[in-house]
């Protein structure tokens, strides 16, 4: 009788961990929005979607509906690469120097994503680095960092027209797909659209594989 009750207990042990497994592997479908936002880092408008990573996940761009106040503006689509790992918390307001253990990767006027493990993730343009260590930003950071926060030297983008849209009187531009644009494994998704004044990012929906 007790040997039957403990193999009873161990099949519902393994269940209950396969069930576990399964549910930290599922997909997720995640949907954002961004309003027309002005960095002090960044010249212009932009807006921005941003997509956390998941180490478990790759990120795959599902549907895109957005509007700008120009001909020439367009979606970018960025993957983050090399994740770089900050060493000294940085005060925002101090300085635009940033102390990672590498600065491996960054170029000079690209974009890079900050996650910090507690907030939201931002956009910053790279400057350029020095010492191996440091990364300077064109302008300071929109927030806080800490020890052990992340910063991703990002993919060149991969872009969609998005001409002028409901700003001028016509209707969004709206692209759908089962990947319009699949980001590295593990690694965070960013999707910017630039215009000339104003634009928006309406949504932006993800699947995490």
């Amino acid at each position: 009788m007790i040997k039957k009750l403990k193999k009873r207990l161990i099949g519902i042990g393994v269940a209950c961990g396969l069930a576990f497994v399964a549910l930290a592997g599922a997909p997720m479908f995640v949907s954002t929005s961004a309003t027309s936002t002005t960095l002090s880092q960044i010249t212009g408008s932009n807006s921005f979607a941003y997509f956390k990573s998941d180490f478990q996940r790759q990120i795959r761009i599902v549907n895109v509906i957005a509007s700008s106040d120009t001909n020439t503006a367009a979606l970018n689509f960025y993957t983050g690469t090399t994740p770089h790992t900050i060493t000294v918390a940085t005060n925002p307001a101090a300085a635009t120097n940033i102390v990672l253990e590498s600065t491996i990767g960054f170029t000079p006027t690209n974009y890079v994503v900050f996650e910090p493990v507690i907030g939201t993730p931002f956009a910053a343009i790279c400057y350029s680095t020095n010492n191996g260590t440091n990364l300077v930003l064109v302008a300071a950071p929109s927030s806080a960092l800490a020890v052990g926060d992340q910063v991703y030297v990002l993919s060149s983008p991969t872009q969609l027209p998005c001409v002028s849209g409901s700003l001028n009187g016509g209707t969004n531009v709206a692209y759908s797909s089962d990947a319009l644009f699949v980001g590295n494994y593990g690694r965070p998704v960013l999707v910017r659209l630039n215009g000339s004044t104003t634009n928006w990012i309406s949504t932006a929906s993800a699947h995490y594989d």
